[in-house]
């Protein structure tokens, strides 16, 4: 028992610390910390209890968000070589096509040519 009275005395001591660091999160929360005494101890720790579930809910979704972004890097690392890919296809095809026509046009030439 002494070591909770202690805990308890220790946290009366800082509360006024400890409630001025909290205040923003106690206002935000809707946590009234107006009340003194032991019940203002106990509102405190339902507080920073409070704070530190939305803390790990946060570092949760910042989690999250870095799987996602990552997985959307990847992605899009597979799309851009998968263009790339498509844009080399495409000018060899053109390439071909040249070379098609180039024949054409000689093939064109020797059946057009006058017979000797």
């Amino acid at each position: 028992m002494p070591l909770a009275k202690n805990h308890l005395s220790l946290t009366i001591k800082f509360a006024p610390h400890l409630l001025r660091q909290l205040l923003p999160f106690a206002n935000l929360l809707n946590t009234p910390l107006d009340e003194p005494g032991e019940g203002m101890v106990i509102r405190l720790h339902a507080l920073m209890n409070r704070v530190l579930e939305q803390l790990d809910r946060a570092e949760a979704e910042r989690s999250e968000i870095a799987e996602l972004s990552a997985s959307f890097e990847e992605r899009a690392a597979a799309l851009e070589e998968t263009v790339d890919r498509q844009h080399r296809m495409t000018a060899d095809m053109q390439r071909r096509m040249i070379e098609m026509q180039s024949q054409i046009a000689q093939m064109h030439a020797l059946l057009c040519r006058p017979a000797d």
